[in-house]
């Protein structure tokens, strides 16, 4: 049988935190719901130029691909033997697609891409992470269509969480 006081309610929040009598068991956590604070962009920042852009956030779906060194022989028995040591390094790359950019915006990128060429640039991604590291693909090419905010770019950038 249902609540009377349940027919306004379309959703509550409810953890499904018990209760003990137990002296010295952890308390359980509040039952406010969780926070998310979304970023509506990205920011690029190259400290060696004094320069700095702000985008809209890419696309859904981008990709993030994770590089390892590592070291792949095969004896003379046919034994596969794979070594990576921990302090090699691991880049991650970050393939960007923007999308419904406007022309300024997109003018402004590409002033960016060419003033920080094979610079070390700083990406504040849209989960306010900061990456260190460049972007690898500065001659990728701005698709114009025929709308106002109809331009669409992309990056590939490679680097390290800060």
């Amino acid at each position: 049988m249902k609540n009377p006081d349940d027919r306004n309610v379309l959703c509550r929040y409810t953890p499904f935190v018990g209760s003990t009598t137990i002296a010295g068991a952890p308390t359980p956590p509040s039952l406010s719901a969780p926070s998310i604070v979304p970023i509506d962009e990205i920011t690029l920042y190259c400290a060696a130029k004094s320069t700095t852009i702000i985008l809209r956030n890419p696309n859904i779906g981008d990709r993030d691909e994770l590089q390892y060194d590592r070291i792949n022989r095969e004896t003379r028995g046919g034994t596969l033997i794979v070594f990576a040591d921990p302090n090699w390094s691991r880049i991650e790359k970050l393939i960007l697609e923007f999308s419904a950019l406007s022309e300024s915006k997109a003018q402004e990128l590409l002033t960016f891409l060419n003033v920080t060429l094979g610079q070390i640039i700083t990406l504040t991604d849209w989960e306010d992470n900061d990456w260190s590291g460049i972007i690898t693909t500065p001659q990728n090419p701005i698709i114009r269509n025929n709308s106002p905010c109809g331009v669409s770019a992309s990056i590939e950038f490679e680097g390290a969480p800060v």
